[in-house]
């Protein structure tokens, strides 16, 4: 099992912010925190610290502090930033991608809060809310080629890639019949209760972590679930 604990996990992210906040300064116009770090239910070597920021331009300076900021700690926690600039992120007419629009949401519900945020950005924020959802049939789209591209070949299959697409591709489809799941379990579960024919076998985070060894056994059972969304949207 993972050394890493929590505190570990909310000690990185606020080196990070730190920094950005410290060197970026004026330029850093918007940070926060999404996924399972804002929900509170993070499993330590598992989850990725996931963050939203938007800042005034791409330049040489800008991106230098945020090259730097990833590249500072040595621990195993992954920080996946999603990254704009000002006009990137509020140009309606790109499209924004299903984890952006996902934290958007999040924020939304108060369950995400931002450490930083100005007025212009949660203006752009609200005008994205009313012409895009993270659920919606192109975020599925995007996300089930993901799913296969993590799939395939099998040489280069990783468990906790796919198995994070997977529970991500089973969230959109809940939420399109009005159903809301967040964390892993809670997903797997209510999958199985509320979608025709969703009997696939998954093992938990924490145990895929402990059986590195048999990742192979269970290739299979993500195979069977592109099988099982053959079926969609007859759930």
């Amino acid at each position: 099992m993972s050394s890493l604990t929590i505190e570990k996990y909310r000690e990185k992210e606020g080196a990070f912010f730190d920094y950005l906040s410290k060197n970026l300064k004026e330029n850093l116009l918007f940070y926060a925190v999404a996924g399972s770090v804002s929900r509170g239910d993070i499993i330590p070597g598992w989850s990725d610290i996931d963050v939203l920021v938007v800042i005034q331009e791409y330049n040489k300076k800008n991106t230098s502090f945020i090259n730097k900021a990833l590249l500072r700690d040595s621990s195993n926690i992954k920080i996946g930033l999603t990254l704009f600039s000002f006009d990137d992120f509020t140009n309606i007419k790109l499209f924004k991608d299903p984890k952006t629009l996902y934290s958007i949401d999040l924020i939304d519900q108060g369950i995400c809060k931002p450490k930083i945020i100005d007025k212009k950005t949660i203006n752009s924020i609200n005008k994205i809310k009313k012409i895009s959802v993270w659920y919606n049939k192109d975020s599925l789209a995007s996300i089930i080629h993901s799913y296969k591209h993590a799939l395939f070949p099998i040489n280069k299959y990783d468990e906790k890639i796919v198995y994070k697409k997977l529970v991500t591709i089973l969230k959109i489809i809940l939420k399109q019949k009005g159903i809301t799941a967040h964390s892993y379990s809670d997903v797997v579960s209510i999958s199985k209760s509320k979608l025709n024919g969703f009997d696939i076998k998954l093992k938990t985070p924490i145990y895929i972590m402990k059986n590195l060894n048999t990742s192979l056994r269970r290739y299979n059972d993500y195979v069977k679930f592109l099988a099982w969304l053959e079926d969609y949207p007859k759930f």
